[in-house]
């Protein structure tokens, strides 16, 4: 304990160290506030979040990351104010259509995101999260073999992406494809070579 508690101070003090020297680093005040949020600090995060933003007003990543995090808080009003003033940045990032269909997703509006996917991938074909959110809203509309499609088109284009493994694995083995699985062992390993050791898909 006293040793997590000591790494997450010597981590502030590198983060203060470089924003004294860098006020306007957009990168380094999402950063510093997410480990803020992980440390269960979350009004500090929040805090950070509003004080990178007023000093980088042009950062649309910046606002993603804080709309993402208002977003799993419930603060969903929030969340979609952010995303608003993104937007007015830059309307085109793939992270803002990652975030908006998540939102979406958490208020049901099922369609919405769907069409909020296809657009971001209309502008970013190539981008990992958006095809795990879309095989996951085919998931739930039952879409099985649409969803594997989805997710096999994002690992083909993001192979060494780790979350749409755990989609596929997750939607393999809802319906009992254990020959799948094994498949998705075999790929997992090819791209992580340093993962011996660690659990395999279905145990």
């Amino acid at each position: 304990m006293e040793k997590s508690v000591a790494n997450l101070d010597v981590s502030r003090d590198i983060f203060l160290r470089g924003l004294r020297r860098c006020p306007t680093h957009a990168a380094l005040w999402q950063a510093y506030a997410k480990l803020e949020s992980e440390a269960g600090e979350l009004e500090k995060a929040r805090k950070l979040f509003a004080k990178g933003a007023d000093r980088c007003p042009h950062s649309a990543s910046l606002l993603h990351a804080w709309a993402y995090f208002e977003l799993h808080r419930g603060r969903h009003r929030h969340a979609s104010e952010l995303l608003r003033q993104a937007v007015d940045i830059d309307a085109t990032a793939a992270e803002g259509f990652v975030v908006q269909a998540l939102l979406e997703m958490k208020q049901s509006q099922t369609t919405r995101a769907r069409a909020t996917v296809e657009r971001g991938l209309e502008l970013d074909p190539t981008h990992g999260p958006l095809y795990r959110i879309l095989g996951s809203l085919q998931d739930l509309e039952g879409d099985t073999e649409g969803a594997r499609q989805s997710f096999r088109k994002g690992l083909d284009l993001n192979p060494t992406y780790a979350q749409l493994y755990h989609a596929w694995a997750r939607l393999e083995g809802k319906v009992l494809n254990w020959e799948a699985l094994a498949e998705l062992n075999k790929r997992a390993k090819l791209a992580f070579p340093n993962m011996e050791g660690r659990p395999e898909y279905g145990e």
